[in-house]
């Protein structure tokens, strides 16, 4: 299910825009690191596909470093990144809020 354009986790919330105790879902990240040795296809598409979320605007990079591995003859890659979410103002799960400047 998608809010706002990003995924929702948790458990959903009755939003009924006329109730008094209306509450809109809270953005949040959760945030992954992952060294990717790319002569290894797995590694490669598992990167592409963070790069392509990172596109479409439903992750960040926070970090990232590549260092040539003379003895496997490629590539590594370290990698930080966020991927954003709304969930519901209960907070069910263990990810960071993420403040919005008002």
């Amino acid at each position: 299910m998608l809010f706002n354009g990003l995924p929702y986790k948790g458990s959903p919330i009755d939003r009924k825009e006329d109730d008094p105790d209306y509450r809109q879902p809270i953005l949040c990240s959760e945030i992954k690191v992952k060294i990717f040795q790319l002569d290894k296809i797995d590694d490669v598409v598992e990167w592409q596909n963070i790069m392509q979320r990172v596109s479409d605007g439903v992750a960040t990079v926070s970090f990232e470093e590549k260092v040539y591995d003379k003895d496997i003859h490629s590539w590594r890659v370290l990698i930080r990144w966020m991927e954003h979410f709304y969930t519901n103002p209960d907070g069910d799960n263990n990810a960071s809020i993420i403040e919005l400047p008002s």
